[in-house]
C-alpha cells in the first residue's frame, strides 16, 4: 500500500511543480492545491467504485454533497496541467482495488517539504499527527465491536430500535468500526448490508476520508437511500461547536490548510441539542491541542525547527514577516486557532468536565460521546490508557466513575505494534453506560486485539479504586490483572506516603521554557548552574555531564549528556548548559529553607531498567526534569532516599505512574511502611540492630564519598555501623532492597514475583 501511495503522489508532483514554476512563496495557495489534486483522485477512484451501482461522475458527488463544488471547480480551472492525467492515475487505482480508507492514512504519511523555490516529497507523520489520522487496524475494530454488541445491553437496544437505530462514530476516519459493525449485525443477527447502511451517522475533519466512508456505505446500500445515508455525515471538528460554521468550500480549504480547531472547521450548536446516539463506537484522536512549532517548521523552514530555546523561534517566526510573509500569516492563522483550544476558552455546551489543564482531544471526545447517548445508550472507545491513570482528566474520571457509567475496561500495551506508534505505548478500550452499573469489568496486559474476546476479567468497585488512589480516584497504570487485585490487598494493609509523611515540602524549582528570559547560556558571577535530571542516578549526584560537548550537541532538540568519568569520589561536578540568573534563584531558594534536598528524575518510564531514580543534593537550581522534596527531619530525608530507590517502592511506582511523568502526586499515594515498622530488631550484615539502623548504615556507605554531604551524614554517624569497605555499591543496594521487602513485609515469593518484573534486575 506504501508504494501505491508512492506512485500517487509521483504522479501528482509533477502537475504541482508545473503550476508553480519554482515559485513556492504563496504557501497556501501550494497547499491547497495539493490537497485538491489528491481529492480530484480519490473522488474519481470512487466514481468508478459507485458506477458499479449506478453510473456516477464528479458532479454527482457534489450534489450528493459528499464533493466540495470547488474541488470540481479545481479540475476545469486547471485543465491544461491535469489533462486526462489523473482520470488514467484514477483508473489504475481502482483496478488494483486497493483498501481507499488505507491508502489514504499512507497518502497523509507523505508530506510536501516546501521552500519559497522547492517542493518535494518525503515521508513523515506531522499531518497524520495534527489530525490523529492513525486508523484503526480492522481486527481490533472487530474484537471490540464484537465484545460491544455481544451485551445484553447492546442486543436489547438492536433489538428494540431497529427501526430508528443510530450507530456513531464522532471521528470515523476510514470507516472500520462501520464495517465491522455491519459484518456482525449480518452474522449474528441477520440484517442485511442494505438495511444497516441506514444505522450509521458520522463525523470527520478529513473531507477524503468522510468521503470514502460514506462511498463504501452506498456501494452496500439501495440507490434510493443514497441521499438519506448521506445526510448522516457531517464534515467538521465535533469538538467546536460554534455559530460560523463553514460551508463544504470552506472547510475542505481549512483541512488542506491544518486549520482543523478554526472557528468556521466547527458544528452548529444546534445539532448538539437535537440529536443522541444508541451507540458510539470509536478510536479518536489522542492528540494535545498544542501547536507544535519545532514540529511544524520542519516541513517548511528547518532552522526555526531546529532551535532549541522558544524565545529563539518566536524571534525567527516574527522575522517571517519579512522574509517570507505568506507563511508568516498562515502560522499566524492556525497558532490563532491553537489559542482558543485551551482551557481558559474553550466552551463547548456538552462538554465541561474534560476541560482541565492542556486539553487532550481523547478526553473531549469520551466526554461528548458520553453526553450524546440516548437514555439507554452505550459507546465503546479506544483511547489513551492516561484517561483512566493521569491525575490530569480526574475530573471526567471521576464524573464517570460516580455516575456508576463504566461498563468495562481493557488496559492493552502496543508491544506488538497494534498501531504504528511507539511500541510502549498503551491505549485502553473504554465502554460507557446511560444505565447505571454497580461495578465494572476491568483486564490489563492485552497485546493482541483477539485478547479482549477471551481474557481474565476482575470486576471493579469505586471503593477499590478510592482505596488505591483515594486522592485522585485514578486506575493505576497496571500491566496484569492480577496486580490490580495485589494493589487492593497491600492498601488496605499499609499507609500511603502522604499519611506517613505529611510534612514533606513537595516543589520543582526553574522551567526552561516559562523561566526562559531569566536563563543564559554562558556562566556567569551573575548566574547559577542549573541541575538536570540526566545528572543524577541512584546515590549519585555526578552521573553525567555536558563537559567537552559541542554546542550543537549539547542544545540539540534531544540532548545526551556524557556518563562522567572518574572513580567514586573523584568525578567532577556535571558541567551544566542552563544558567539561572541570581535573583530569580534566591527569590525561589527563599521557600526551600533546608540545605538538603531529595531529588529524582521526574522524566522516567514504567519500562526503564529502574523507573524511581534519586539522589540528594545540597539544595540548589533544578529544572522541570527533575522533581525534589525537603523534611523537617534529615533522618527521615535519608530513609526516604532509600525507600524511593528500593525494588519494593518502585514496583509499586510502576503500576501507579500514569505516564513518563513521575509527579508528586504520584509519589503521595504509593503504599509505605508505616514508621514504627523502622523501630523493629533485625539481624542483618552480623548485626542485631533496628532496621532504621541497617538502612541508614547502607545510605552512609553509598553517600560517604561525596564530599558535598558531609555535613548531612554527620549528623548520623552515631546512628550506623560501618560496612566491609570492599563491598561493591550494587550489592550495597541490594541489600536495601531486602530490608525494604521486610518492612513491606514481604515473604519470599512475593520478593522474588517482584524482582522479575525488574528484568535487568
Amino acid at each position: 500500500m506504501n508504494s501505491l501511495a508512492s506512485k500517487i503522489t509521483a504522479a501528482l508532483l509533477p502537475m504541482l511543480k508545473r503550476e508553480y514554476a519554482d515559485n513556492y512563496s504563496d504557501i497556501m495557495s501550494v497547499k491547497t492545491y495539493w490537497h485538491n489534486l489528491v481529492f480530484l483522485t480519490i473522488s474519481k477512484v470512487n466514481c468508478l467504485s459507485l458506477s458499479e451501482k449506478k453510473s456516477c461522475n464528479l458532479l454527482d458527488l457534489v450534489s450528493l454533497g459528499i464533493l466540495p463544488p470547488s474541488v470540481a471547480q479545481f479540475e476545469t480551472d486547471h485543465a491544461a496541467i491535469i489533462g486526462n492525467r489523473i482520470e488514467k492515475l484514477a483508473c489504475d487505482i481502482y483496478q488494483s482495488k486497493p483498501n481507499l480508507s488505507v491508502l489514504r492514512e499512507y497518502i497523509l504519511g507523505t508530506e510536501l517539504y516546501i521552500s519559497q523555490t522547492d517542493v518535494s516529497i518525503e515521508e513523515g507523520k506531522v499531518a497524520r499527527d495534527t489530525t490523529g489520522s492513525y486508523y484503526t487496524p480492522y481486527e481490533l475494530a472487530k474484537t471490540i465491536v464484537n465484545k460491544t454488541l455481544s451485551t445484553n445491553h447492546a442486543q436489547a437496544l438492536i433489538t428494540s430500535n431497529k427501526q430508528t437505530l443510530r450507530i456513531a462514530d464522532l471521528s470515523c476516519g476510514g470507516g472500520e468500526f462501520f464495517w465491522a459493525t455491519q459484518e456482525y449485525l449480518y452474522q449474528n443477527m441477520r440484517i442485511p448490508y442494505e438495511e444497516s447502511a441506514l444505522f450509521f451517522w458520522g463525523m470527520d475533519v478529513d473531507p477524503i476520508a468522510l468521503q470514502i466512508t460514506i462511498c463504501r456505505l452506498l456501494k452496500n446500500a439501495d440507490v434510493s437511500d443514497w441521499k438519506e445515508i448521506v445526510s448522516h455525515f457531517l464534515l467538521g471538528n465535533p469538538l467546536i461547536a460554534t455559530d460560523i460554521e463553514g460551508d463544504l468550500n470552506q472547510k475542505n480549504e481549512l483541512f488542506a490548510l491544518n486549520r482543523i480547531y478554526a472557528p468556521e472547521m466547527g458544528i452548529n450548536h444546534s445539532l448538539f441539542r437535537n440529536i443522541q446516539f444508541d451507540i458510539v463506537l470509536g478510536n479518536p484522536p489522542w492528540e494535545k491541542t498544542r501547536f507544535e512549532e519545532r514540529k511544524f517548521f520542519s516541513r517548511y523552514y528547518p532552522e526555526i525547527s531546529a532551535m532549541s530555546k522558544k524565545d529563539d523561534r518566536e524571534q525567527a517566526i516574527k522575522n517571517l514577516d519579512c522574509e517570507w510573509r505568506e507563511l508568516f500569516n498562515w502560522v499566524d492563522a492556525i497558532s490563532t486557532d491553537y489559542k482558543t483550544m485551551c482551557s481558559k476558552y474553550y466552551r463547548h455546551p456538552l462538554i465541561r468536565k474534560a476541560i482541565s489543564g492542556e486539553l487532550n482531544t481523547y478526553v473531549l471526545f469520551t466526554e461528548l460521546a458520553y453526553e450524546l447517548l440516548s437514555d439507554h445508550g452505550l459507546c465503546s472507545l479506544i483511547v489513551k490508557s492516561t484517561l483512566a491513570t493521569a491525575p490530569a482528566h480526574k475530573c471526567l474520571w471521576s464524573y464517570l466513575l460516580n455516575n456508576n457509567a463504566l461498563l468495562s475496561t481493557y488496559f492493552f500495551e502496543n508491544k506488538n505494534r497494534i498501531f504504528n506508534i511507539d511500541s510502549r505505548e498503551r491505549f485502553a478500550v473504554v465502554m460507557l453506560s446511560k444505565e447505571k452499573q454497580q461495578s465494572f469489568v476491568f483486564s490489563a496486559g492485552l497485546t493482541k486485539p483477539t485478547d479482549i474476546l477471551d481474557c481474565t476479567e476482575i470486576d471493579v468497585t469505586g471503593e477499590n479504586i478510592r482505596i488505591i488512589n483515594p486522592f485522585t480516584n485514578m486506575l493505576p497504570n497496571v500491566t496484569s490483572t492480577d496486580d490490580l487485585k495485589a494493589l487492593v490487598d497491600i492498601h488496605r494493609k499499609l499507609p500511603l506516603f502522604q499519611e506517613i509523611y505529611p510534612d514533606c515540602h513537595f516543589g520543582r524549582l526553574i522551567h526552561l521554557t516559562a523561566h526562559a528570559k531569566q536563563i543564559d547560556t554562558v556562566p556567569s558571577a551573575n548566574n547559577v548552574p542549573i541541575y538536570e535530571g540526566k545528572f543524577i542516578e541512584q546515590y549519585d549526584g555526578r552521573y553525567s555531564t555536558f563537559s567537552g560537548m559541542s554546542d550543537e550537541k549539547k542544545y540539540a532538540a534531544k540532548a545526551t549528556a556524557v556518563k562522567n568519568a572518574g572513580p567514586e569520589g573523584k568525578k567532577p561536578l556535571p558541567e551544566s548548559r542552563y544558567f539561572v540568573q541570581q535573583a530569580l534563584w534566591t527569590k525561589y531558594a527563599s521557600q526551600y529553607s533546608k540545605a538538603y534536598s531529595l531529588c529524582w528524575r521526574s522524566l522516567t518510564s514504567p519500562t526503564n531498567a529502574r523507573t524511581t531514580i534519586a539522589t540528594v543534593l545540597p539544595t540548589c537550581p533544578t529544572c522541570q526534569s527533575i522533581q525534589m522534596l525537603q523534611t523537617e527531619n534529615n533522618k527521615d530525608l535519608l530513609i526516604i532516599l532509600a525507600l524511593f530507590n528500593s525494588l519494593p517502592f518502585d514496583y509499586f511506582v510502576r503500576m501507579k505512574m500514569p505516564g513518563i511523568d513521575l509527579t508528586q502526586s504520584v509519589i503521595r499515594q504509593i503504599p509505605v511502611p508505616a514508621k514504627e515498622t523502622y523501630e523493629q530488631m533485625l539481624l542483618f550484615n552480623e548485626q542485631v540492630r533496628p532496621l532504621k539502623t541497617h538502612i541508614l548504615s547502607c545510605v552512609y556507605y553509598l553517600l560517604k564519598s561525596e564530599p558535598r554531604l558531609a555535613s548531612l551524614l554527620e549528623e548520623i554517624e552515631d546512628d550506623v555501623y560501618v560496612l566491609d569497605s570492599i563491598l561493591p555499591a550494587d550489592a550495597v543496594k541490594k541489600q536495601l532492597d531486602i530490608l525494604f521487602a521486610k518492612a513491606y513485609q514481604f515473604d519470599e515469593r512475593t520478593f522474588d514475583k517482584v524482582r522479575k518484573t525488574f528484568p535487568k534486575y
